[in-house]
């Protein structure tokens, strides 16, 4: 009867152990903290008619990069493993929803019913990442597409500020998770 005592003691004991330890696992990670992939962003080619989307696309990247665990983004193109070099091209503007300003008996014809009330913007952005030692040859190239939505206001300015500004994080988030697709980015060569 003892001994069953003993064992049953002994395993609660080990137990209680093993949940104390099990929390300290968390902090043994990559050794030093250093991440394990940094990344460059040598240089963002503007084609769109708005100015400041460069400054916003090379935020929104960083800021998306910084969310990849083991990965930091810096913009000195040698110390780096990778470089990337991103061109935004034209924006492209589309209606979406209409909606219906006269009833049947107002209107002359079909056409005259219907106005655009919401706007879809399209950026697309073409990126190449490069090994930091071989700027030549380009490890992916590839184009993605940043969508965002529009209202129809009567001053256009403001929201289409904010859609660009979304369609730019869009894109950024589709680069970001592009490049880490585990099939698509190659190891950088060993030094």
């Amino acid at each position: 009867m003892t001994m069953r005592l003993f064992h049953r003691h002994w395993r609660g004991l080990a137990l209680l152990c093993c949940l104390a330890i099990l929390p300290a696992c968390y902090h043994w990670g990559t050794p030093e903290g250093r991440p394990d992939t940094s990344i460059a962003i040598a240089g963002i080619e503007n084609e769109t008619t708005e100015g400041a989307l460069a400054v916003t696309m090379r935020q929104k990247l960083q800021e998306h990069f910084a969310n990849q665990p083991g990965t930091s983004c810096d913009n000195r193109d040698g110390k780096s493993d990778y470089v990337l070099k991103v061109r935004l091209l034209p924006i492209r503007t589309a209606g979406v929803a209409r909606s219906e300003l006269r009833d049947k008996r107002a209107r002359e014809d079909d056409a005259n019913a219907y106005q655009t009330v919401l706007y879809r913007i399209e950026l697309k952005a073409a990126y190449e990442l490069f090994f930091s030692s071989d700027l030549e040859k380009p490890v992916l190239s590839r184009e993605v597409v940043g969508t965002a939505d529009l209202p129809r206001m009567h001053d256009r300015d403001i929201p289409f500020q904010a859609a660009c500004r979304q369609a730019a994080d869009d894109a950024a988030r589709k680069i970001v998770a592009d490049i880490f697709d585990q099939e698509s980015l190659p190891l950088p060569p060993a030094p």
